[in-house]
């Protein structure tokens, strides 16, 4: 049995609002549940960790035989990007958002200096997701046996197509 726990405000919330679509909600889950059956192949029994980066946020799930098994959510997105390439390059949102996703919008002459801000923009990201790996690895399973090691990370997410980003996270 999978339980989840959710603020009963939040889950109220979103009740009126498929209510007030004319809709019956018969069941809700966290976004993790529906993020490892969507992005983990029903015939992978493998412990794959899924990194969800966002526009606002990251979320972390780690899955088991895609049912999830732990999760966290990083103040941490595609955003916050955005703003450091904004602020260093003089330019705006949508220009930022450019440069993120093709080379040539970049000037020649801050190749180098675009790569390198992206790099220590993402270190963070980089160091929660090393974070998150380590503390499944060290902390027992509910029987108090060890972990099964995780077979590999997905990356998705609206933010995740950020030229070089599985580089950078790897």
């Amino acid at each position: 049995a999978i339980v989840s726990v959710l603020p009963k405000a939040t889950v109220e919330t979103y009740t009126r609002v498929f209510r007030d679509a004319g809709l019956r909600p018969v069941a809700l889950e966290i976004e993790g549940h529906a993020l490892a059956r969507a992005v983990i192949p029903e015939s992978d029994h493998a412990v794959i960790m899924i990194v969800d980066f966002g526009k606002w946020r990251t979320g972390i799930a780690i899955a088991v035989e895609r049912t999830l098994r732990f999760s966290a959510t990083l103040p941490f997105g595609g955003s916050h990007l955005n703003k450091a390439i904004m602020e260093k390059f003089q330019v705006g949102e949508d220009e930022a958002e450019r440069m993120k996703r093709s080379k040539e919008a970049v000037p020649k002459a801050h190749h180098q200096e675009f790569k390198e801000l992206v790099a220590s923009s993402l270190a963070i990201l980089a160091d929660e997701i090393s974070k998150y790996k380590l503390f499944w690895q060290d902390h027992k399973d509910e029987a108090g046996e060890g972990r099964e090691t995780l077979a590999e990370v997905v990356l998705c997410g609206g933010a995740a197509n950020v030229r070089g980003i599985a580089a950078i996270l790897h």
